[in-house]
């Protein structure tokens, strides 16, 4: 057997010797204070902070019904299960701010009483202070996205937050940054629609809103929930790796960017994994990749759920160690039964599921986010008074306006002329109701059952009426479609004769969540009926749609002169509606997601160039033209009562290369005749892509405001890192492809693929992307992790290194495998490790390498037969090992490559320098043969891993290894622990 040079085995053991573990997250920060507290904590009082309560199991009601604080189970929550957070609101009564005020401060003094850390509140502020009677409510999450106005969603966000926090709530439940994709989805309506550019835009002015304040924003939920196969609520979602990073992922790695302090993972389960468990997504994307340092609670019971609901858990003690273990879930949001909760810990923690280390890390970022909104000094306060101020409505007022889409007016039906005298019939299910202009989540989970709790706002029918003395109201059909008993459609006709409008206003139920499930887009048939025999009168028809998600126009869509979608505008939402129809104020909104025209699911203007359709042209099939599938209305749509036109569409360099940026620019004026504002859309179109592109992706967005004849000058700027996608050959990486060719376009109709005539002023000339000649997207990924590991390795002589390989670097094979091992490493100053790694310094290589290969030993008390198998590992023209192999073999030793230049993955792999395996073991293992079998070890474990984390070793010297298997006699049963057999990638 040939054998390496001595002085490359002397190298390889001298960076043996100073390795360095790899980091891939920085370590809690912890101040003084809560370590002390952390430090005090029994472990019953640690599992407790780690406990969520619904707010119910602390309440109790009077004779009237009106709920307050239980003081004997509060005291028991508090002093025997040392409960950390509760959340939600007294059903059905509705607090005032003094009155969550006055209950919260009788729970903090309980805490500090028994000397326990104070519980932290939490609930949902969907839209304002959606549970806090008299506070202004906001247009629902969609509406702020159809502004396309950021700066909106800072401003509702704080008023959320403002109102809450004077309650004693400093922990919101918001915002949902789930793409809008699936239109069935009872939750629509709480997305910020479907473009990950807008939803992370807005999403972190929404984070910044809330903790502008004071309070924690909840970034949810995590990830994958919005887009369920069947459209219901909570159930199992199927996307591709690929789409949930290069989607899903993006507005969660942009708000923890920008210091969101808590998220919380979602119901689902995504390809049959729930979340709850999900360590890839929870553990190793969220706290690994994107690094994320906060608080993740649980979404309802999902713990819980993991047993009665994914039948992935045979009970609650399985579900709890399941979920802690795999995840990086700090708390559980219970919400009942707290005491098997904090078994189930206990035993995960006795059973060796999880250890002590995890608890108190959990503990440790929940004391943190307590600390850091101010409970651990006292109250949390606010203005109460201020809780529905009149210059909160007003305010609310401006934005409510700027969220309600004109899609349709054909002949200038609107504005109404004489808007103040014209002959007007209102009619419709949603004309005369506020709650149905609101939505769910609004003073109860699902909505209020009728208009009571409402202390402001006005629906369509009363603005109109109490604006126009010739306006009338009729009902026509209620929600459901059924003819009103009173008022039927017959009696809506014969008042709609002779007048000159018609507004039909028509929608949906309020609801949230599960109990909000559909299975057809489509409305009741009676309102599709009514809004058909309207159009009989020869009235002309403006139709208004409420509801929370894209219901089906079908007939309306050719029977309405005008449309305009509200969605969910909230009680200010008529007197808004009525502005825009009289002229008063000019429509802005555009659509924020792309709105069917059919039942068949619709797929995001995103979806790829492939996603074509067959034009039905009414003949019998085959239809054999093929067309661009065509919805209701497109992404961004909304018109105008004023004109704008696009000019000097220009680019600062037609190449973008690392480093340098493209600076974009474009005229945008008003050619109408009224003052307006307008929603600048660029995309980009790349020409082709070694994964399929997009038909399209939006780049940028801005709105201008104009005067008639006014123009204005938008700039932004583009950098290469926009421009990467997730690759074909591995789903995990955004890469860039260097040579790729890209327009970029301005509008919304405007198609950059095939210019003509209509778009050549709207497009630019091909731009090209320049990542470098020798620009290798494995050896980019590779390279990023070395950088932040600490193992010594600069990213500039790693890329070099890699880009000697040939054309796939070191291949996806090594990155994946270096990523498995960093995101399982101890932090550089766990002590433990590096007393170990002094330890096998000291024992193993008192020798040099020259005497261990020189000795007796190495000839006589070895017994070697060498096998293909090992050859395959050593020979560079053989197929790589698999991670799992290389794992087994060399998972007690930390090795590395025959290039001293680079440290290989498992030379920061812990094995028997982790916390569970001792090296002592390998001293008291046929002590005589020690050194040789390490040596051997040493020898296999470099060209193993090179083999397996690279795409092939190279060697100046060749290895010739006959056939047959090796024993490394003596070493049988060594290192072997619970983790022995899991592969790396």
């Amino acid at each position: 057997m040939k054998l390496p040079p001595v002085s490359r085995l002397l190298r390889l053991g001298l960076l043996l010797l100073t390795a360095t573990p790899i980091v891939t997250s920085a370590p809690i920060k912890l101040s003084a204070r809560v370590q002390k507290l952390l430090a005090k904590l029994t472990l019953d009082e640690k599992i407790g902070q780690m406990s969520q309560i619904d707010i119910s199991q602390i309440i109790k009601k009077d004779n009237s019904g009106r709920a307050f604080l239980d003081i004997d189970n509060a005291t028991k929550y508090i002093s025997e299960y040392s409960v950390g957070s509760i959340f939600n609101t007294p059903k059905p009564t509705l607090w005032t701010a003094s009155e969550w005020q006055t209950n919260l401060s009788l729970l903090r003094t309980l805490s500090f009483q028994y000397q326990k850390p104070p519980i932290l509140s939490a609930i949902d502020t969907i839209h304002g202070a959606n549970y806090i009677t008299n506070a202004i409510l906001s247009p629902q999450p969609l509406n702020i996205a159809a502004s396309f106005r950021p700066g909106y969603a800072n401003k509702v966000a704080r008023a959320g937050a403002k109102d809450s926090r004077a309650a004693g709530i400093p922990w919101l439940f918001s915002p949902i940054l789930g793409l809008g994709v699936q239109p069935l989805w009872s939750r629509f309506y709480e997305t910020l629609g479907e473009d990950p550019l807008v939803v992370s835009t807005m999403g972190v002015e929404w984070v910044n809103g809330i903790q502008k304040e004071g309070s924690a924003a909840c970034a949810k939920h995590f990830v994958g929930y919005s887009d369920p196969l069947t459209g219901h609520d909570r159930s199992p979602a199927s996307i591709p790796r690929r789409w949930m990073r290069e989607y899903f992922m993006e507005p969660f790695r942009k708000v923890v960017d920008a210091g969101v302090m808590t998220v919380m993972e979602s119901y689902s389960e995504v390809d049959g994994v729930p979340m709850a468990m999900n360590g890839e997504y929870v553990k190793t994307a969220l706290r690994e990749e994107m690094g994320f340092q906060g608080v993740v609670v649980t979404d309802f019971e999902e713990m819980g759920n993991l047993v009665k609901w994914h039948h992935v858990a045979k009970d609650m003690k399985d579900a709890v160690g399941l979920s802690l273990k795999e995840t990086g879930i700090d708390m559980s949001m219970i919400p009942y039964n707290v005491e098997e909760f904090q078994k189930s810990v206990k035993n995960a923690l006795y059973e060796g599921v999880i250890s002590m280390e995890r608890i108190n890390e959990s503990v440790a970022r929940i004391l943190t986010l307590k600390e850091n909104l101010g409970l651990l000094d006292g109250g949390v306060e606010g203005d109460v008074e201020g809780v529905g101020s009149k210059s909160d409505e007003s305010n609310m007022m401006t934005i409510v306006k700027d969220t309600i889409v004109l899609a349709k007016n054909n002949a200038e039906t609107l504005p109404i002329k004489e808007a103040f005298t014209a002959n007007i019939l209102i009619t419709g299910p949603t004309a005369s109701s506020l709650r149905y202009q609101t939505g769910g989540w609004t003073w109860s989970w699902q909505g209020d059952e009728n208009d009571g709790r409402f202390s402001y706002g006005k629906t369509v029918a009363r603005a109109f009426v109490e604006m126009n003395r010739n306006a009338e109201y009729a009902c026509g059909v209620d929600i459901l479609g059924h003819e009103c008993e009173n008022d039927s459609i017959n009696e809506a006709v014969s008042k709609a004769t002779g007048k000159e409008y018609v507004i039909v206003c028509v929608g949906e139920e309020t609801y949230a969540e599960k109990p909000g499930d559909i299975d057809d887009l489509s409305l009741p048939n009676g309102q599709y009926e009514l809004v058909r025999r309207l159009k009989e009168t020869n009235a002309k028809i403006i139709l208004v749609y409420f509801g929370g998600r894209p219901r089906l126009l079908k007939s309306m869509s050719q029977n309405a002169d005008a449309i305009i979608l509200a969605f969910l505008p909230g009680p200010q939402g008529g007197q808004a509606l009525a502005d825009i129809i009289t002229g008063a104020h000019n429509p802005s909104a555009k659509l924020p997601f792309t709105y069917p025209r059919t039942s068949t699911p619709q797929l995001p203007y995103y979806a790829p160039v492939s996603s074509k359709c067959t034009l039905d042209d009414g003949t019998a099939l085959p239809h054999k033209k093929i067309v661009p599938c065509r919805p209701e209305f497109p992404f961004g749509w909304g018109l105008s009562y004023t004109q704008f036109m696009y000019s000097d569409l220009a680019v600062s360099s037609n190449t973008i290369s690392k480093g340098a940026k493209v600076t974009v620019s474009v005229t945008v004026r008003n050619v109408g005749p009224m003052k307006g504002s307008d929603t600048v859309f660029i995309f980009s179109f790349d020409e082709n892509r070694r994964v399929t592109p997009e038909q399209k992706r939006l780049r940028h967005f801005a709105t201008a405001r104009l005067d008639p004849g006014e123009s204005k000058d938008l700039t932004f700027n583009l950098h290469i890192d926009d421009l990467r996608f997730v690759g074909y050959e591995d789903d995990r990486h955004k890469v860039l492809q260097h040579g790729l060719k890209f327009r970029l376009g301005v509008g919304v109709t405007t198609d950059c693929r095939g210019i003509d005539k209509k778009n050549s002023g709207l497009c630019t000339d091909w731009i090209t992307v320049d990542a470098g000649e020798q620009y290798i997207a494995e050896c980019e990924a590779a390279c990023h992790v070395w950088k932040h590991t600490g193992c010594g390795l600069k990213e500039q002589k790693c890329m070099e290194l890699c880009q000697e390989e040939g054309e796939k670097g070191w291949g996806w094979n090594y990155v994946s495998c270096i990523e498995s091992v960093a995101q399982g490493i101890p932090n550089k100053n766990h002590t433990l490790l590096s007393d170990r790694i002094n330890h096998l310094r000291n024992s193993t290589f008192k020798k040099t390498v020259d005497e261990i290969v020189h000795s007796e030993l190495w000839h006589k008390k070895v017994n070697i037969s060498i096998s293909g198998s090992l050859k395959k590992l050593f020979e560079p023209s053989k197929p790589k090992a698999s991670c799992h192999d290389m794992t087994l073999l060399c998972r007690n030793i930390y090795a590395t490559t025959y290039k001293p230049e680079i440290l290989t993955s498992v030379q920061c792999v812990r094995s028997a320098l982790d916390k569970r395996t001792s090296l002592i073991l390998l001293g008291i293992v046929y002590a005589t043969s020690l050194i040789i079998a390490v040596y051997l070890i040493v020898v296999h474990c470099c060209r193993s891993c090179y083999r397996c984390c690279c795409k092939r070793a190279s060697l100046e010297d060749e290895i010739v290894l006959e056939k047959d298997s090796v024993e490394l006699t003596g070493l049988t049963g060594v290192g072997k622990g619970k983790e022995e057999n899991r592969a790396l990638s």
